[in-house]
């Protein structure tokens, strides 16, 4: 079911689109504003059928502006992040379902760009790795969820480069490589 609202002002008019669940619950709302005889959305909302919000966020001359938040069907916040011109950019966090951390990462005009580090579920962490430009480059390290190391080596611009670590969960070295534009040019196992 599609519901529409209007609410007249002296220079615009907002018009507010709602979509139902067939139990009667909101599914979506959209939030536009008429100005000189264009509309322009200005605000989405998203729920889930149990009624708990999935997600919100603005617009910009069309376009995903702003903070935009998501949260799991329990009511837990699960992602927040900025868009510019309707592309991720700036800071953006991820959550676990249990509240822990789940990720950082940073976006430029909707590319990965700087540290992005994850965490298990348990909060230690998993990886970090570098980017520029929307491709792995830099140093890369995992860990196992008990914390001991499970490889570390570094990225250029998309592809392995340089020497490679990979450890068993009780820290025993597996094997290394070298790697030079993407392809092993070297591999010892342990």
């Amino acid at each position: 079911m599609i519901l529409c609202f209007t609410a007249k002002s002296l220079y615009a008019q907002a018009i507010h689109n709602i979509e139902t669940y067939d139990n009667g619950n909101i599914k979506h709302i959209y939030y536009h504003q008429k100005v000189s005889n264009k509309i322009k959305k200005i605000k989405f909302e998203e729920y889930f059928k149990n009624g708990n919000k999935r997600k919100e966020g603005s617009f910009k001359n069309n376009k995903k502006s702003g903070i935009w938040k998501e949260w799991n069907e329990e009511g837990i916040k699960i992602s927040e992040g900025n868009y510019t011109n309707g592309y991720r950019d700036g800071f953006w966090i991820g959550w676990h379902a249990n509240g822990v951390k789940q990720g950082e990462v940073t976006w430029k005009d909707g590319m990965e760009n700087g540290l992005w580090i994850i965490w298990h579920q348990n909060g230690k962490k998993m990886r970090e790795v570098h980017w520029l430009d929307g491709k792995r480059n830099g140093k890369c390290q995992e860990w196992y969820e008990n914390g001991a190391k499970k490889l570390e080596g570094f990225w250029k611009k998309g592809s392995k480069n340089g020497k490679w670590n990979y450890w068993y969960e009780n820290g025993n070295k597996i094997k290394e490589e070298i790697h030079e534009e993407g392809k092993i040019k070297m591999e010892k196992w342990y």
